[in-house]
């Protein structure tokens, strides 16, 4: 993560799940698609936990004002 240029001391591992699905549904994908690809049964998880704004200039997330470290 250090080597893509996101900030480690911010973002954990976990944090890709949220910036990547969140990504994907910025980039076109339909929720429906998002939680078939994952494996969650329903779009309430993505939208409770993963459906974040991703800044435009470096797509890491944007702050959510809790720290996933």
């Amino acid at each position: 993560m250090a080597l893509a240029g996101i900030d480690t001391g911010y973002f954990a591992p976990h944090s890709i799940r949220g910036a990547s699905t969140s990504a994907a549904k910025r980039g076109g994908a339909t929720v429906q698609q998002i939680i078939e690809t994952v494996g969650w049964s329903s779009a309430s998880t993505f939208a409770r936990f993963y459906d974040r704004p991703v800044s435009e200039n470096s797509n890491q997330l944007a702050d959510l004002g809790n720290k996933t470290v």
